[in-house]
């Protein structure tokens, strides 16, 4: 939740339009998807009670919430659609035994989207190796953020980087 915020409001910050989604599975069948905010919304007491009102549960996925919101965002006219990533983890759900199996499957989603012209870029959330994460957007395209202090730093970062 937190970290959802503080991402919001930089980007907000930043002049630009996004929308924020949540998603959390458990099983093939059953991935849930909300839209906490969309492009059009402002960033205000609704949305920021939404996004408060958010708790885990579940697991985690990733594929399928990244094709989700590749949909949404293959939709969108603009000069250039960004996916970010928020995840404090690996791919996991309950109904896989193999855990390299999630982390192919999202990362074939990333390769998907990008193939649409969408750029995805994953912030790593605590202190984790994140190995599936690097192999899922790439090392280059993987951010870490130790401490949510430092995320709107690690946004500002990613935003040099994609003005380049």
């Amino acid at each position: 939740r937190e970290a959802a915020t503080i991402m919001t409001a930089a980007v907000e910050a930043a002049g630009d339009s996004l929308a924020v989604h949540g998603f959390s599975s458990d099983g093939r069948e059953r991935v849930g998807y909300q839209r906490l905010k969309d492009f059009s919304e402002p960033f205000d007491g609704v949305v920021r009670a939404r996004l408060a009102a958010l708790s885990s549960h579940h697991s985690t996925r990733l594929g399928a919430a990244i094709r989700h919101a590749g949909r949404y965002l293959a939709a969108r006219r603009a000069f250039r659609r960004v996916l970010l990533v928020l995840t404090d983890g690996e791919p996991s759900d309950i109904d896989v035994q193999d855990p390299q199996y999630l982390t192919e499957d999202a990362r074939r989603a990333v390769l998907s989207l990008r193939k649409d012209g969408i750029d995805v870029f994953a912030f790593g959330l605590g202190d984790g190796s994140f190995r599936s994460l690097d192999r899922i957007a790439g090392m280059h395209r993987t951010l870490r953020v130790p401490r949510i202090e430092t995320l709107p730093l690690r946004v500002m970062q990613l935003y040099s980087h994609l003005k380049k």
